[in-house]
């Protein structure tokens, strides 16, 4: 397949690097919610192929609302009285999902 033509196939989802960006920024916050992982924000800017920390800080933020930093917080410690709420970047399918399974 022609470059050309890999690019037209993107072109209705915003683009190949709109594809990339958006794999790289799942990574990253499924990196950040996994409680085992200790690498610094940092770091995992860098692994998961971002060239700034301020471009992914950015992304990030547009994406999910919040900072990486803060995403990982509210990730390992929600706060009170947000029980039953969607957590940053959770969908309401997600937690009707982790419902149903905690019933069975």
């Amino acid at each position: 397949m022609s470059r050309s033509a890999l690019y037209r196939l993107f072109e209705p989802t915003g683009g190949v690097a709109y594809h990339i960006l958006t794999r790289r920024l799942e990574r990253l916050s499924a990196a950040l919610r996994n409680p085992v992982e200790a690498r610094s924000i940092t770091t995992l800017t860098f692994d998961h192929g971002f060239a700034s920390e301020s471009h992914c800080s950015r992304a990030f933020r547009g994406t999910f609302g919040l900072p990486p930093g803060r995403y990982r917080a509210e990730m390992r410690h929600p706060r009170a009285g947000t029980l039953g709420q969607p957590l940053p970047g959770e969908s309401a399918a997600n937690l009707m999902s982790a419902w149903s399974r905690a019933l069975a």
